[in-house]
């Protein structure tokens, strides 16, 4: 995203420890990093109607879906009227993947949390404050 949008800041979020180890390394590669932070996605302190787009990419099928659900929640209230979040869940049977849904469970409990579903690309689920 950094090198497509030259103007754009990002907020990036992570819940694996381990991640702070690549801290330094992705804000020299991404200048446009603002703040790079290790949180439970459950309990993320984010300013409401905030954000234009939050992106969580092959994330949530390592949560449990009551985490998932109070993060959705949280991101749905941080974007902005009409921002879009952009979503993909991996489908593959792996040890760490202990949330598995198919794309048309994760757009019913997205519509069910307010969010309206725009279009799937390529398992990528969009949807809109």
């Amino acid at each position: 995203l950094g090198q497509k949008y030259n103007n754009i800041i990002i907020d990036a979020f992570d819940f694996n420890e381990n991640c702070k180890n690549l801290f330094s390394v992705l804000k020299e590669l991404i200048p446009q990093i603002r703040n790079i932070s290790i949180d439970d996605a459950s309990k993320i302190n984010l300013i409401n109607d905030h954000y234009d787009s939050i992106t969580a990419l092959d994330f949530y099928e390592h949560v449990p879906k009551n985490i998932m659900l109070d993060s959705l929640k949280i991101n749905f209230n941080a974007l902005k009227q009409k921002g879009r979040m952009y979503l993909y869940l991996g489908k593959t049977i792996q040890e760490e993947h202990i949330n598995i849904l198919e794309d048309k469970q994760t757009i019913d409990i997205c519509t069910s949390l307010g969010f309206k579903f725009i279009e799937n690309i390529d398992e990528l689920l969009i949807f809109e404050k």
